[in-house]
């Protein structure tokens, strides 16, 4: 299995999915590369609902702990 380096995110050829799977099976520190491959979109869509910054990470951050918590259930 190729190692990861959580830090080169965006070059990453490694599909999401496979991200997930490798996710569930312990390399839990690789879900930061899905953190950040996603942060901007998540941010410009929590912003056109909210103004206030700090609402907006709030919301960010409780959206990525829920996320994590029903990786399982992601449709691979």
């Amino acid at each position: 299995m190729e190692a990861l380096n959580i830090n080169d995110f965006s070059n990453h050829k490694i599909e999401d999915a496979d991200v997930i799977k490798r996710i569930l099976g312990g390399e839990k520190e690789l879900y930061e590369i899905l953190v950040k491959r996603n942060n901007q979109r998540l941010y410009r869509v929590i912003r056109s609902y909210l103004k206030d910054e700090s609402e907006i990470e709030d919301v960010m951050q409780n959206s990525y702990i829920k996320a994590y918590s029903k990786l399982y259930q992601f449709n691979l």
